[in-house]
């Protein structure tokens, strides 16, 4: 029994998975009630109860127990992990069931199988809610209008961490010897000028030549052999003290005088300024002049013609009551234009058997197709329809078509938009075969 509303919605704004034009959903109380006689009540606990409205295109989502509701974005990382747990175990049931039912040599029971296998498939997180910490998934057996189907169904509720990069250091030199110090810059002895001369001696000082003197007397005289003196020796004998003067006298009279004799000889260095290279001008070789006249003489080469104008061709006109898509309409996501009744012709396609022209009856997104593959043969399926968020209008099917003869047929996924003046452009998708031209012509309302 429903006990708490987790969630509402239009099946319209959902693509519905099954198995052989049966949909999940027609079926969603048969797999509860199958998941409960296997013993797996807390399985079948964790999908959601549907319950339609009475137009039959809204359905409301229950849990079959009562509880605090808590969305999953509200939820902390440890309600969300012990629920990722529970809902992996839960799936491997699911899974290994469904493994054993497709191994079944019964129709019914393989049929049964393969709709297991897609019930445990939903749009995405914001689908699932915790009841008591408890998972309960809502639409299940159903995906987004553009969305495929992955081997993964939980990876809508994974957390991924962001990845650190890993910063590796240089590893140090093991060598015990110290580092090198940096090299000391070096600054070499400045250049000894060109004009170098050695300096001059300086002059002994009057001082230093009386001391020299003055040893000289003060050394004890040596007893000479006795000579024979002469008369003028005698007479130019002079008192000793006047010996230092003199000498003074003469040193001051010599040295100004040599100073002046080196002076007059050392002529200064003369140095010559460099004279400018003149640059040498190139001789430039003139060839001669040479006379070359045509040999013949010119032609005036007329243009050629102009190419004849071709017939303008003007762009086919689009059929009779072809499907137009309004910009209004379509910026309010509504699809009010494609109620009624459509004649669809499908251009063929190389190496697959399918109708060319069918007959579409669709009204508030959803609807029936139906065509005669040969005479006094019937085929019809289930089809929905919708709008995607980028303009595009979907048609698509629920499975492929069943005939009265007992045969299948393939249906497309038809995808329109919108063209010049409105004008639907669409194209007929059968799997693993490329995409065909189709045109959409409204017959009645």
């Amino acid at each position: 029994m429903a006990k708490t509303l987790l969630r509402s919605g239009f099946l319209d704004d959902f693509l519905a998975l099954g198995e052989n034009g049966q949909p999940v959903f027609d079926s969603a109380r048969q797999i509860r009630e199958t998941l409960r006689l296997r013993r797996l009540q807390v399985v079948a606990d964790s999908l959601a109860i549907p319950q339609l409205n009475d137009d039959g295109d809204r359905v409301d989502w229950y849990a079959s127990f009562s509880g605090k509701v808590t969305t999953w974005s509200s939820a902390s990382d440890g309600q969300r992990k012990q629920a990722l747990k529970t809902l992996e175990k839960y799936v491997d049931n699911i899974t290994t069931l469904s493994q054993r039912c497709l191994q079944s040599g019964n129709a019914s029971i393989q049929l049964f199988g393969a709709l297991l296998a897609k019930a445990v498939h939903f749009p995405g997180a914001n689908h699932l809610f915790l009841v008591d910490d408890k998972p309960v998934i809502t639409f299940w057996g159903f995906l987004q209008l553009n969305q495929d189907m992955q081997d993964d169904v939980l990876a809508c509720l994974r957390h991924q961490e962001p990845v650190i990069p890993v910063v590796i250091a240089s590893p140090e030199p093991e060598s015990g010897e110290p580092a090198p110090l940096p090299e000391q810059p070096t600054i070499s002895s400045p250049d000894e000028p060109l004009l170098y001369s050695k300096p001059k001696q300086a002059a002994p000082s009057v001082e230093a030549i009386n001391a020299v003197y003055a040893e000289q007397l003060d050394a004890p005289e040596e007893t000479p052999v006795t000579p024979a003196i002469s008369a003028s020796a005698a007479v130019k004998k002079r008192p000793a003290w006047l010996l230092p003067a003199a000498a003074a006298v003469v040193v001051a009279i010599a040295v100004p005088a040599v100073w002046w004799g080196v002076s007059q000889h050392s002529e200064p260095v003369q140095t010559s300024a460099l004279q400018p290279v003149q640059p040498v001008a190139p001789k430039v070789v003139i060839a001669p002049l040479t006379m070359n006249l045509p040999v013949a003489r010119a032609t005036v080469v007329a243009p050629p013609p102009p190419p004849p104008s071709l017939p303008e061709t003007k762009p086919l006109a689009p059929p009779k009551n072809a499907l137009e898509m309004p910009v209004t309409d379509v910026r309010m996501g509504t699809t009010r234009f494609l109620n009624g009744n459509w004649r669809v012709v499908v251009k063929p396609l190389k190496g697959l058997d399918v109708p060319e022209v069918m007959h579409y009856q669709i009204q508030k997104n959803k609807g029936s197709v139906r065509f005669n593959p040969e005479k006094n043969v019937t085929c019809r399926a289930e089809i929905f329809s919708g709008l995607l968020k980028t303009g595009q209008l979907m048609i698509k099917p629920r499975g492929s078509a069943r005939c009265s003869n007992g045969n299948r047929y393939p249906m497309p996924e038809i995808a329109c938009e919108q063209g010049e003046n409105n004008i639907a452009v669409c194209s007929a998708n059968y799997s693993e075969h490329p995409a065909t031209p189709v045109t959409l012509i409204k017959v009645s309302k």
